[in-house]
């Protein structure tokens, strides 16, 4: 009895899709990724319900402190309109900016001029929002652009979430943001709550400093000079 071997060589065929040095063609394994949870019914067994999570296979929206946080905070000290919002710190501004839910991160391009201050916020080329810094920021070499950004989620709604260190040119002196562009109307600062707890902690710094002084000086022993501007032990008569 003669066998048909052709029935395997269309079988290995059908199975692959990638051909080796020789000619033949290897078998390879199809793998189906799914994004939402999906049963599987394999003949002859009832489905069971899955307890595992979905897998994402790809993340471009960074989960973080962000996440499900009030929007009312997105414009904590700062301002809101309707393409973007601005909020602040002591120590930070962080810019939120609307964009569409399917946007991905590889499509986003966040940059900053080191030396105008001119911020670029672009999709697929093309400027979602862009225009000039009214305070200076610390230019981050770390990423690229200059600026630290990543996506998040706010329920149904997509952002670009960039995040400044602010710059003070006196040193350890705190500087409270009145506008994010130039182009913005100034908000007051006076009523910024953050602010007035901060100058209030500051000003007991100020006179516990100046109490520890008057203290010091109270109980040091008095240092005599003579005409020369030499220090003496004692007084002349």
């Amino acid at each position: 009895m003669s066998l048909d071997y052709s029935k395997w060589d269309k079988l290995v065929a059908d199975l692959s899709d990638e051909e080796d040095e020789q000619g033949y063609k290897k078998a390879s394994p199809q793998v189906t990724c799914f994004q939402n949870p999906t049963t599987i019914t394999i003949p002859g067994r009832s489905p069971e319900p899955s307890s595992s999570p979905p897998v994402s296979m790809r993340r471009d929206i960074k989960s973080g402190e962000g996440v499900g946080e009030k929007s009312s905070n997105l414009a904590k000290n700062g301002f809101e309109c309707d393409k973007y919002c601005w909020s602040q710190d002591k120590e930070e501004v962080k810019l939120t900016v609307w964009i569409d839910p399917q946007v991905r991160a590889k499509a986003v391009r966040v940059s900053l001029d080191k030396q105008t201050m001119e911020l670029w916020i672009q999709v697929s080329k093309t400027d979602v929002l862009s225009g000039k810094l009214a305070y200076n920021v610390e230019f981050d070499d770390d990423y690229d652009g200059g600026v630290e950004w990543q996506l998040e989620s706010f329920g149904k709604r997509k952002c670009v979430l960039a995040t400044f260190r602010k710059k003070s040119p006196i040193k350890s002196a705190i500087i409270w943001w009145s506008r994010f562009f130039m182009r913005e109307a100034e908000i007051d600062t006076t009523k910024i709550k953050d602010r007035r707890k901060s100058s209030h902690n500051t000003k007991q710094a100020w006179d516990e400093a100046h109490k520890l002084f008057r203290e010091k000086i109270a109980n040091q022993a008095p240092t005599f000079m003579d005409d020369e501007g030499n220090i003496v032990n004692e007084a002349k008569g």
